[in-house]
């Protein structure tokens, strides 16, 4: 009989030993695993019931569905899992809420196969919830008790569509942001009254609604309400409604293909001076004009920050932004973002056109060019001494 030096037959025939970690609290495992990445952690809650439990409460805190079948996969999982709702704090959701067609009456649709496919092994006592997209996110979000911020986007086709009754009608959340291309209606002017809470709200399309229908948004809700974002397809009346007696002090205006005059989107009376900051998003190659930029000096006179995001930064704009300047009488921030980089831009042209900058505006103390990559950072760094002129710095960002 061979001699079993190292005992290895002992420890095969033995009790396994359990783990160190399984005798620490589920505080101590919370902080530990908080540090692991999100592959770790899905690695984690494999391993026993408790782990699962525990990293649920970080897999499930900011899940993110890039596309809609993905969302539909959480949103059910959700559904089938009553404890889970609860974990979300951040919620990016882009789906359709319609059921989509079949090419045979006897053919199952797409949706009920997930639902096969994910929920119908587990006994749910809210089957009706997977009846359709609708029902389901609706009882999701009902559940979510959690949730501070809430991006939901839905095709262009379906903004018409009445959903805010019952999406956001029992929802007991209390958000801090909002984004959404849900329409502003009575459903939403409802929902919103509910949001004590809410700082920054992102709303990009409208119904056609009433003097009677606003008035019943009153004044003395959304009253932390400090960012407001719109299209210009919201009428300005909504804005105004929006603006009129809330500490909103940054705007973001996102500005449609064709639209030459941006007055009537901007001039929302006196809550206009509170503005500070200002974030423009042109979808037309020509803009922004001289016209344009005039107005949004004239509009918000008290600009400190500016953001101008273009299709293309064409000599043409860069003409009609430095004889702009002139008119902007506090502005000391400068943000310019294009979709398609310009190919002629470099570190040198660059820094030359934010030094002509800097002479059109002297309030200006930084300016941002993300035309390129890296991304150019110029700074006007006031001198020590009053007869010193001030210094110019570069840098470039990643």
């Amino acid at each position: 009989m061979p001699i079993d030096i190292l005992g290895l037959s002992r420890k095969r025939r033995g009790t396994p030993r359990p783990s160190p970690l399984q005798n620490l609290p589920d505080e101590l495992l919370e902080k530990i695993l908080a540090i692991c990445s999100q592959s770790d952690m899905a690695s984690a809650s494999s391993t026993c019931w408790r782990f699962s439990r525990i990293t649920s409460r970080f897999l499930y805190r900011h899940p993110k569905a890039v596309t809609s079948d993905k969302a539909l996969d959480l949103f059910i999982t959700l559904c089938c899992h009553k404890h889970l709702p609860s974990f979300v704090h951040t919620c990016e959701l882009r789906t359709s809420l319609r059921v989509p067609p079949t090419k045979s009456p006897l053919d199952e649709d797409s949706f009920s196969k997930r639902v096969r496919k994910i929920g119908t092994l587990r006994t749910f006592p809210h089957r009706h919830a997977l009846r359709d997209p609708l029902t389901l996110v609706a009882y999701v979000l009902k559940n979510m008790i959690n949730l501070t911020k809430l991006e939901f986007f839905i095709p262009e086709k379906e903004v018409h569509l009445d959903y805010n009754s019952r999406l956001l009608g029992e929802c007991r959340f209390q958000l801090r942001q909002l984004d959404t291309n849900l329409r502003f209606d009575t459903g939403m002017a409802r929902f919103l009254t509910t949001q004590s809470s809410l700082e920054d709200l992102r709303i990009y399309s409208s119904a056609p609604l009433s003097s009677l229908d606003i008035g019943i948004f009153p004044k003395t809700c959304l009253s932390s309400l400090k960012s407001l974002s719109w299209t210009s397809r919201m009428p300005i009346e909504v804005v105004r409604a929006l603006m009129k007696g809330r500490p909103i002090h940054k705007v973001n205006i996102n500005i449609c293909a064709n639209v030459d005059d941006i007055a009537p989107i901007i001039s929302f009376g006196p809550a206009s001076h509170r503005i500070k900051t200002a974030n423009f998003t042109f979808r037309d190659r020509r803009h922004p004009t001289f016209v344009q930029l005039e107005a949004m000096s004239f509009h918000f006179p008290n600009l400190v920050g500016l953001g101008i995001a273009v299709c293309t930064f064409t000599e043409d704009i860069t003409k009609d932004l430095k004889e702009a300047l002139k008119t902007f009488s506090h502005l000391e921030r400068l943000y310019i973002y294009d979709e398609i980089h310009m190919e002629e831009a470099t570190t040198r042209s660059l820094f030359q056109l934010a030094k002509t900058m800097f002479e059109e505006c002297s309030t200006l103390k930084k300016i941002g060019f993300y035309l390129c990559d890296p991304y150019v950072t110029v700074e006007k760094i006031p001198s020590s001494s009053s007869s010193a002129k001030p210094q110019i710095v570069l840098r470039l960002k990643r």
